[in-house]
């Protein structure tokens, strides 16, 4: 299967892909429902997990309800007409989940990338901290961890540059992480 989506998730929470362009959401949960879905590992979740995460608060029949409601909305734009049902987000009675062969995030290519040698090349798409605007519980360390990531790439990669080059990679590292 082809991936029918590239999932950003560096800055705003963006999907583009041949039937165009999301970035506004239903509601701030279905944003963070899609994030949670799309950061990797893409495994599938529980429904049980998904509600406790996103509305830890409320009683199970309505978080069941307010669940059901975003996965029909990120459905509908996720499988628009011409894509086939249950071919990018698939769920049952019990679990969750992204097709990881139809969609691709830019957060997979980095840690993947920050996985091996570093290159500058690496270090550039680093761009924006994951999802600032979320300010959820379950993504503060998530966020923390990519950027600990990044700005350990960036010392690595630093040490091997005279001070002039360095510099610049040294500023925008610091935009990161003062």
């Amino acid at each position: 299967m082809a991936v029918v989506w590239r999932i950003e998730l560096l800055g705003s929470l963006r999907l583009v892909g041949d039937h165009g362009t999301l970035e506004h959401f239903q509601t701030r949960k279905t944003e963070e429902l899609l994030a949670l879905l799309a950061l990797p590992p893409i495994t599938r979740k529980t429904r049980e997990q998904l509600i406790e995460t996103l509305w830890p608060e409320i009683d199970p029949a309505t978080g069941r309800n307010r669940l059901s409601q975003a996965l029909a909305w990120l459905r509908a734009r996720l499988e628009p007409e011409g894509v086939l049902p249950e071919s990018v987000l698939q769920a049952d009675r019990r679990t969750v989940g992204l097709n990881p062969q139809a969609i691709e995030s830019d957060i997979a290519v980095l840690e993947e990338l920050l996985s091996g040698p570093v290159t500058e090349e690496t270090l550039a798409l680093y761009t924006a901290d994951l999802l600032p605007e979320l300010d959820a519980e379950w993504l503060a360390w998530r966020r923390e961890q990519l950027r600990e990531r990044f700005t350990e790439a960036t010392r690595q990669w630093v040490r091997q540059l005279e001070p002039a080059q360095a510099e610049p990679l040294l500023r925008r590292a610091l935009e990161f992480e003062p």
